[in-house]
């Protein structure tokens, strides 16, 4: 979401989102100077509100619709109080639309209203774009965001982004929904442990146990995929990202979640941070992506590399990792989007 600020030195207005890589800031308005620091500190709030009700309605679609035109009607006739009482609305993107108008009309400069009205429409048009799946611009700010259904477009381009690198890359955290690349990376995890465990000659859950100890890194959610999967193996890695983002989602909004084998007494935690599920789902596996690449090192004889007198070591283990595991993600290849993106 994009958070609003106000400078109450030089009484500039400003939008702040981050783009996955650091934030970045958008002027919005200069209010004028007699103007008193209570009045432009609101609006930025209200603001700051409104934003985040609008990207409610990305992350959780199945919750709320974006009802963009009444909300543009709201911030130019919002409700007033009358008798000292003002109607409150129940969509909270029009609610929050009502209070920034309200806000503009206190502040009751046509300049400030025609800019803030502008920067709220760049708004919405950027959660309209990354819900179609496009994630450019202003939309960039979905990437960090957690959505349990992700969009299969976005699937899709983690996917490629995962073929050009196995391991990861920093473009999987700027250019993408983290849910899809999260879903996506549970494809190249797969592809990935099968890779090492047949070359270890061991079980998947023991080629993870080796590389926690070649190249340390949390293993919870690695293992929680594996644990899924085992359960059922006919599950998609769609459904397993669905699993575990819904029961991070839902303990962020306060639903405790009890498992059947959950001991009385004992607390119950998700896998998944839920402040930031998605993201954590993604750095999860690709962490443990990189633990099996160090560990698939260990097991190779570099003097049966022709290029081995002309490459590096280290650079010449990850050629023969990425090239196993896209190897063995193409055996997927017959059901690897379907698997992906299937409901």
């Amino acid at each position: 979401m994009t958070t609003y600020a106000y400078d109450t030195t030089s009484n500039q207005l400003v939008a702040v989102w981050d783009t996955g890589i650091g934030a970045t800031f958008a002027s919005v308005a200069r209010l004028n100077a007699a103007t008193e620091q209570s009045v432009g500190l609101l609006l930025a709030d209200a603001l700051t509100r409104l934003s985040t009700a609008i990207w409610m309605t990305y992350s959780a679609p199945e919750l709320l619709d974006l009802p963009a035109a009444v909300a543009r009607r709201a911030l130019r006739r919002p409700n007033v109080p009358q008798a000292g009482r003002v109607r409150v609305e129940e969509h909270p993107v029009v609610e929050s639309a009502h209070c920034v108008g309200r806000g503009l009309e206190e502040l009751g400069s046509a300049g400030v209203r025609r800019a803030v009205i502008a920067d709220v429409d760049r708004e919405l048009a950027a959660a309209s774009s990354a819900d179609r799946g496009d994630l450019t611009g202003r939309a960039r700010q979905a990437v960090m965001l957690t959505r349990v259904t992700p969009s299969p477009s976005q699937i899709a381009q983690a996917d490629r982004l995962f073929h050009e690198a196995p391991a990861g890359g920093p473009r999987l955290y700027t250019e993408v929904e983290p849910s899809a690349a999260g879903v996506a990376a549970i494809h190249w995890f797969f592809a990935a442990v099968d890779v090492v465990a047949r070359l270890g000659g061991t079980s998947v859950e023991e080629a993870l146990h080796r590389a926690h100890e070649e190249h340390y890194f949390d293993p919870a959610v690695p293992r929680a995929v594996l644990r899924i999967s085992s359960a059922d193996p006919d599950r998609t890695p769609l459904l397993i990202g669905r699993t575990l983002l819904q029961a991070a989602v839902l303990q962020g909004r306060g639903m405790i979640l009890s498992p059947c084998d959950l001991e009385p007494g004992e607390p119950y935690f998700t896998v998944l941070d839920p402040v930031r599920p998605a993201r954590c789902l993604l750095d999860g596996l690709v962490r443990g992506i990189q633990a099996l690449g160090a560990l698939h090192a260990t097991y190779l004889d570099p003097e049966l590399d022709p290029d081995c007198d002309r490459t590096e070591p280290g650079a010449l283990a990850d050629r023969h990792f990425d090239a196993a595991v896209r190897g063995e993600a193409a055996t997927r290849a017959p059901e690897r989007m379907a698997d992906l993106v299937a409901p």
